[in-house]
């Protein structure tokens, strides 16, 4: 049995349940406690799926290997931001943007471009220059948006944490950027690791409009835990989970990443 199996039971349980609970239980006063929980439960699955890829990943091929690490450190990351938002929130602080949460979710943020970075390095591409482009639009489009985001109105009474939430959707489009580099050359050979990148791809999408609609609502003081907003964030980290768990089966088969080879080895 795969060992992500029962990290993907329980993401088919949890975000039904959650799904539900911001549907009927708007108003609620532990509404904003639960869905904390489990973004918690969510983020650790994601961060454990990621470690079994990166533990089920053959040592014949060390730099795959080394980019699966840095993914799931880079969720682990997010989990203890989202236990410290939850605990921050706990204590009576709503919405606490610019806390030691978001350092942790910054601090996981350039892990995971790290570990992509180490994915792209090791691939053997017939172009790097349409690599360039397409990370150089991605980035282009991501300051884009989330300069967009800031509304002008209200600009000068923002705080840095504000400003912080808009570099998210920033570093949200370098990493699709970048999934996308990666996924195009596994498309147009059929290789079957372009269905994990995919689905690892549309959770960044996922996150893309979390982050533009989460800190547009953040900066008018609209948002709050258990929004019904929460449900694209909770269902970004099912998609990772998703994206995690067909790894590791694709593994179990031999099926890894096509690699550069050396015109002299």
């Amino acid at each position: 049995m795969r060992s992500t199996l029962g990290l993907v039971a329980i993401a088919l349980l949890s975000f039904p349940i959650l799904l539900m609970l911001i549907v009927t239980q708007q108003g609620a006063s532990y509404l904003g406690t639960v869905v904390n929980v489990f973004n918690i439960v969510l983020a650790l699955c994601a961060a454990l799926g990621c470690w079994f890829a990166y533990k089920m990943t053959g040592k014949c091929f060390p730099r795959e290997k080394k980019g699966w690490f840095f993914v799931a450190l880079a969720f682990f990351l997010f989990t203890i931001g989202e236990l410290l938002w939850a605990v921050f929130e706990f204590k009576g602080i709503e919405t606490p943007i610019g806390s030691l949460a978001d350092l942790f979710w910054t601090l996981g943020y350039f892990t995971l471009i790290f570990g992509f970075y180490v994915f792209l390095s090791m691939m053997f591409f017939s172009s790097e220059s349409y690599n360039y482009v397409i990370m150089a639009l991605s980035a282009l489009v991501g300051g884009f948006v989330a300069y967009l985001g800031i509304p002008g109105d209200i600009a000068a009474e923002l705080t840095l944490g504000h400003f912080v939430q808009h570099f998210y959707i920033f570093l949200d489009f370098i990493l699709l950027g970048m999934v996308l580099v990666l996924i195009i050359p596994l498309w147009r050979v059929r290789n079957r690791l372009f269905v994990t990148w995919l689905v690892f791809a549309l959770g960044i999408a996922v996150w893309i409009v979390f982050d533009f609609l989460f800190a547009g609502m953040t900066a008018f003081g609209v948002y709050y835990s258990g929004h019904p907003v929460d449900i694209l964030y909770a269902f970004a980290y099912v998609l990772f989970i998703f994206a995690a768990d067909s790894k590791v089966k694709l593994v179990e088969h031999g099926m890894c990443l096509p690699v550069k080879v050396s015109r002299y080895a």
